[in-house]
């Protein structure tokens, strides 16, 4: 698998006469996606607006519910959980994936009026991203392009590509967490699969990893 890094202005995706809510950040960091299906994204948020005394409700208009987790006075950084629903401005950025294969991993950032993006895939997965990034936002840049490389001692190098692909897919979106946050048809959905056959690497790469970890 590989991992793309992108920047992109952020009057190249919301144009520079938007009044979108985004215009009104500081910085955001998407920390965690915790749950992301069509116009609905749920997850961690790190977020200083440039008016400290703006309420986050008025920043983004279309938050369905809101949690302060923790707030840095010195700083102005606010982590919230969000539930957000995305209209026309945002579409395009959450919408990425599935288009390709693959995803758009966290961290998800935007500071200095430029959006960071990363996204984890195939190489073929990759430059179709790329690619369809291009047609969207020509301005953009590649941060790094790496391969996502395990250690010859992690279990995880034990794995083939798509047994690894299914497993990391499934724990970056939260599907072994309590509660469950995504589905294995979800999840399946993402990596342009069939449930069994995502079902199926999933299982050999659970059972090669035990297996690995019980034998060591």
């Amino acid at each position: 698998m590989r991992r793309v890094t992108v920047e992109v202005p952020l009057a190249d995706i919301i144009g520079p006469d938007s009044r979108s809510e985004l215009w009104q950040i500081e910085s955001l960091e998407i920390v965690q996606l915790l749950r992301q299906e069509k116009g609905k994204l749920d997850g961690i948020f790190r977020i200083a607006l440039k008016n400290p005394n703006m309420k986050i409700e008025k920043a983004f208009p279309n938050i369905a519910e809101i949690q302060l987790l923790n707030e840095d006075r010195k700083s102005q950084v606010r982590t919230y959980y969000i539930k957000y629903r995305w209209h026309h401005s945002s579409r395009r950025l959450f919408s990425l994936s599935g288009k390709s294969g693959g995803y758009v991993s966290t961290p998800f950032e935007v500071k200095d009026e430029k959006v960071r993006m990363n996204f984890l895939g195939s190489s073929k997965e990759v430059t179709s991203f790329l690619k369809r990034i291009e047609r969207l936002w020509p301005h953009y840049k590649i941060v790094s392009l790496v391969d996502a490389k395990f250690s010859p001692s992690s279990p995880i190098s034990r794995l083939t590509e798509k047994q690894r692909r299914a497993l990391l897919t499934a724990f970056d979106l939260g599907y072994y967490d309590l509660p469950r946050r995504v589905s294995s048809e979800e999840i399946a959905k993402k990596l342009d699969l069939v449930s069994s056959t995502f079902i199926s690497h999933r299982r050999k790469a659970e059972r090669r990893i035990l297996t690995e970890i019980i034998n060591s």
